[in-house]
């Protein structure tokens, strides 16, 4: 007995010496109070120190003898010090953000987290700050006020995305790296994804097959929701508002938002819920008599399982619903859009199985009051399911991403007299980025698609980045790209009743396909600000476009080739510890295989920022600067339910947005702002509101 109580002695006396020479503790976001994950905890003098883990938390074991000094840092966020006399157990510690230019995370140039600055890839990243200063509440008004990014208004309502003047469907767009279900008319809807869920948003210009396969001929846009972190609630709620040209000029309000988060740990586990509402009165044409509205509903369920400190499960649930009404005196329509997708991963230190399964529903209807004439639903599913299986290996100065892919896809629409439609497509990836010196580091890559019912394609990259001394970067990059076609194009069968002509579609379609090169030279000015001139030139072929049969018949065929060339010039400024400018310079000279301008290339456009960061969790303010000059637009063409070239020119003309934030305590923030002050609206092609103001709540419970 006396030996047992010796044991127990010995062992509460030796736990208790260690909690006596420990330190534990958590870092927090001073404003927001989330936790801060990977921020370093050093003794000043001393190899001792810890980091924080996904909670923000942190232990420090072995202190001998006090006081000491405590470093913390983390990139973003301002160092700090903090002198301790004795131990201390669960202190907390909050740090400001201050703004850097660069050494960002991004995982879609390589598809494993590296710096922004270290990898040949040339990439954008618009951060979780960037969004919430924009004012703007989905993808494509943000994407819209960057450089070299359009969005196109057209005359069927449809948000087009342009980036160096090349169409959305060749745009691989994707949520948390995964393919957003659901491309009506072979593009998605970017103003469907709600921002407040999204943590940062990256961008890769230029071919990126080799990673992504098909679509990615112009460039990647990878939109990254929110990771879970500790116990917290909040809500918000916003109305925006117009002032229209056909109500005397008084104010309107058109648009309403609602949205809460939840975040909670279960033990050793974490979950997410996240619930977006928005209903949006929208008049398109600008006209008093016609009656547009909007509701859309977003759910975000997730929930993380650390099993170990390198495994972990992760279970995610969203779910879209979206209902469009319109009425006019010689027209109504209704539009119903169901989304929803599941998604488990597992994930260790080198491999990650993912599965997911996703469904997406839109159905259309038409009547006409002045007439018995009636629409009968048109509805198109699309379902896929998708296994892949990623692996990620870091050896001496390289890293290799891996992996394959299987994919089962079925679509069913009433414009297709066969009914369903299955495909199914296995793919291997590969990428190998190496740091050789201190100056050049490469990356290589290949992809190879295999599609059931066509041939396989084969889309190689290469990249290289040269450092030339602490200021200049030169990266280089090569690739091919290519795009499947699409259901629509390969099996529509329907006849438009209405306007007396029928679409049938080509089933020998070929993939497109692009050649491009992107060349930068980046001159980074010690962190305070950086200069970057980026020049881009691809070539497509087998372009798939709409022809005329005969009259009254319309198919697809391959025939088109065209090349697309652009120089960008950007710059960020880094003036003071809270205040950030920045300004883009954008050239295009995109031509068809005649030598003509391409619809859609805006010859010169310009944009500049300005951003004031919150300065202890006070007053911030941000402005968006955007100059297009004149172009030839391309629009959707509903009667025919195609892309044309526009009639008419749109002059030159300029977007300014404007917001600021107040927060009255770290749980409570009021947030105005004001789109489009100079009241620009064209009646014709878009935008077709004026100006709008906002007015958002944003409160965090606990």
């Amino acid at each position: 007995m006396k030996k047992i109580l010796s044991i127990l002695f010995i062992s509460v006396f030796g736990f208790s010496s260690v909690l006596a020479n420990s330190i534990t503790g958590f870092v927090r976001d001073a404003m927001s109070e989330e936790p801060l994950i990977g921020v370093n905890i050093s003794l000043s003098n001393s190899s001792i120190g810890a980091t924080t883990d996904y909670r923000g938390s942190f232990k420090i074991k072995g202190i001998t003898s006090f006081p000491i000094n405590l470093e913390i840092s983390h990139v973003g966020y301002g160092t700090i010090n903090i002198q301790l006399s004795e131990p201390e157990l669960n202190i907390v510690i909050a740090l400001h953000k201050e703004p850097i230019l660069f050494d960002e995370l991004i995982v879609t140039a390589s598809r494993s987290k590296e710096y922004q600055s270290k990898t040949p890839i040339i990439s954008e990243i618009i951060s979780r700050e960037d969004i919430i200063n924009s004012g703007t509440t989905d993808v494509a008004n943000l994407l819209k006020l960057k450089s070299g990014i359009f969005i196109e208004e057209s005359i069927g309502g449809e948000l087009v995305l342009k980036i160096l003047g090349m169409d959305s469907k060749y745009i691989l767009v994707l949520l948390d790296g995964n393919i957003i279900n659901g491309r009506f008319n072979n593009r998605v809807s970017l103003d469907q994804i709600h921002l407040d869920n999204i943590d940062r948003v990256e961008i890769i210009k230029g071919p990126s097959s080799s990673l992504y396969g098909s679509e990615a001929m112009a460039g990647v846009v990878n939109i990254i929701t929110k990771e879970q972190s500790v116990n917290s609630i909040s809500a918000y709620g916003r109305r925006d508002g117009n002032f229209n040209q056909h109500s005397n000029n008084k104010f309107q309000a058109s648009d309403d938002y609602f949205g809460f988060d939840i975040r909670q740990n279960l033990k050793k586990s974490n979950y997410k819920i996240n619930v977006n509402r928005s209903s949006l009165n929208k008049n398109k044409l600008i006209k008093p008599d016609e009656i547009s509205k909007t509701g859309k509903t977003a759910y975000d369920l997730r929930w993380n399982y650390p099993i170990t400190d390198i495994q972990s499960v992760k279970f995610a649930l969203t779910i879209y619903s979206q209902n469009d009404d319109y009425k006019s005196k010689l027209n109504q329509t209704n539009t119903e859009i169901e989304r929803s997708d599941f998604s488990l991963k597992y994930k260790n230190m080198n491999f990650v199985h993912s599965l997911r399964a996703s469904g997406y529903e839109r159905k259309y209807s038409q009547n006409r009051p002045w007439s018995n004439f009636y629409d009968s639903d048109d509805i198109t599913k699309e379902d896929l399911i998708e296994y892949e299986l990623g692996y990620i290996k870091k050896f001496l100065s390289s890293t290799l991403s891996s992996g394959v892919e299987i994919l089962y896809a079925n679509y069913e629409s009433n414009r297709i007299k066969l009914g369903k439609q299955l495909v199914n497509n296995i793919s291997f990836f590969g990428q190998l980025d190496t740091k050789h010196s201190l100056k050049l580091s490469s990356s290589v890559g290949m992809r190879f698609d295999r599609y059931s019912e066509y041939e396989a394609v084969v889309s190689p990259r290469i990249a290289s980045m040269y450092n030339f001394n602490n200021y200049f970067k030169l990266r280089y990059s090569w690739g091919l790209g290519f795009r499947a076609p699409s259901f629509i194009e390969r099996y529509i069968d329907w006849n438009h009743d209405q306007y007396g002509y029928r679409v049938k579609g080509n089933a020998d379609l070929n993939p497109e396909k692009s050649n491009g090169s992107t060349i930068s030279l980046q001159y980074d000015g010690s962190k305070n600000y950086t200069i970057t001139t980026t020049y881009y030139l691809t070539s497509f072929r087998n372009l798939i476009d709409s022809f005329t049969v005969n009259p009254g018949l319309l198919s697809y065929a391959n025939f088109d080739k065209a090349s697309y060339e652009g120089l960008e010039v950007s710059g960020r400024f880094k003036l003071s510890r809270n205040l950030i400018t920045s300004i883009g310079l954008n050239w295009l000279n995109n031509r068809d295989s005649d030598e003509n301008l391409l619809p859609n290339t805006i010859p010169f456009s310009v944009n500049s920022t300005v951003q004031l960061l919150p300065l202890k969790n006070s007053f911030s303010f941000f402005s968006n600067i955007k100059i297009i000059t004149p172009y030839t637009p391309q629009v959707y063409n509903s009667d025919e339910g195609v892309f044309v070239k526009g009639v008419k020119k749109i002059d030159r003309y300029l977007l300014m947005n404007l917001s600021g934030s107040l927060n009255f305590t770290n749980k409570m923030k009021l947030s105005v702002g004001i789109d489009n002050l100079s009241d620009y609206t064209n009646e014709t092609y878009g935008p077709y509101l004026g100006r709008k103001i906002y007015f958002q709540i944003s409160s965090k419970i606990n």
